[in-house]
């Protein structure tokens, strides 16, 4: 799998995630960019579910999930102050990786739970490094 050395993406090969299917929830409310992660996780053999704001999130969380996506900037909440609400208030340990644009904080993140980060644009390759990396 070629790539550039930058991107801390070391040792995958294509399809080494078709033995295992994640249960996923994807948090975003970029209509394009659900659609198209969507697509993507489910050719990493994800089985996804979808939310748009923090408060769709908190009541799709009655599910079971290996991991958490999160878009750090929803409409509701911020994702640090959900990634908090998951971790402190509602007890659970899910994996949870921040999707972000922005600079990154990485001790701010780590502080409320987020076990990783990816900066946008999403690729095959950083999803699926990710799933490997911290999924349960």
């Amino acid at each position: 799998m070629g790539g550039n050395s930058t991107d801390g993406l070391i040792g995958l090969k294509e399809g080494c995630l078709n033995s295992k299917v994640y249960r996923t929830l994807f948090v975003d409310d970029d209509a394009v960019c659900r659609k198209a992660t969507k697509d993507l996780l489910e050719d990493l053999s994800c089985k996804v579910d979808v939310a748009t704001t923090a408060q769709q999130a908190i009541g799709l969380l009655k599910n079971q999930y290996d991991i958490i996506f999160m878009d750090i900037g929803l409409p509701d909440k911020d994702g640090i102050a959900l990634a908090r609400e998951i971790k402190e208030v509602l007890n659970i340990d899910t994996p949870i990786v921040a999707i972000t644009a922005s600079a990154w904080n990485i001790r701010v993140y780590n502080e409320v739970g987020i076990v990783g980060l990816i900066r946008k644009p999403l690729t095959r390759k950083k999803m699926a490094y990710a799933l490997v990396r911290f999924s349960q």
